[in-house]
């Protein structure tokens, strides 16, 4: 068996060539794996990171929304109001009736506008009231009916007067001011009240009336 030894360049040629196969054995199985290691770990950590700012959006907007909650249910009841489904004339209207009761009144339904999903809704009304505390009452109980409303107009006289005075007008007869207080009145206005309309298409309208 014939033998010879490596010469040098030949044993350095030799360890150059394990050099470079232990290199490409340490890529292939440590340092490739630990670097796809790396990138989805960095994935998962930027995935946690975008549900940790989800989960803090929800809380904000939850915190949020229990504090108004909390302001709502700390006012009084009479002042607490709802915007209710549209079309919310007909039960509007049977309210209203209930509010004048006996009393001479008379009711005009406007026609109904849409903007931006809430549907606006206008009430004419006139009504003839016995007496002051029997006008104010009226007055109160239209400007609360839970429903949300905006009163725009409000016009009060002597029901025996033809013409109408302001109720916020400054009075320089004192004879006027004290009709007002001591005899019958008639009462006229006009109320907004608002209406949730997520599918704002505009229907049919009536004018609704009613004669006590």
């Amino acid at each position: 068996m014939l033998t010879r030894s490596f010469t040098r360049r030949e044993k350095i040629l030799l360890l150059v060539l394990v050099l470079v196969m232990m290199a490409g054995l340490y890529v292939l199985l440590v340092h490739n794996p630990v670097q796809n290691s790396l990138a989805q770990l960095e994935t998962e950590r930027e995935d946690e990171d975008l549900r940790l700012q989800v989960a803090q959006a929800r809380m904000l907007k939850y915190s949020q929304m229990k504090a108004e909650m909390e302001e709502i249910f700390a006012m009084p009841e009479e002042q607490v109001t709802v915007m209710p489904h549209y079309d919310n004339a007909e039960r509007l209207m049977v309210q209203l009736n209930h509010i004048f009761g006996e009393l001479e009144y008379d009711l005009n339904f406007s026609e109904v506008t849409f903007q931006d999903k809430v549907a606006t809704r206008g009430v004419q009304f006139s009504f003839r009231a016995p007496d002051y505390l029997t006008a104010r009452s009226i007055i109160q109980q239209l400007s609360h009916t839970g429903n949300r409303s905006l009163m725009n107009t409000l016009n009060l006289a002597p029901a025996e007067e033809t013409g109408f005075a302001t109720a916020n007008s400054r009075r320089d007869a004192a004879g006027e001011s004290q009709n007002i207080l001591a005899g019958p009145l008639t009462v006229s206005g006009t109320i907004t009240f608002y209406e949730y309309a997520p599918a704002a298409a505009t229907p049919e309208e009536s004018n609704g009336g009613g004669q006590g």
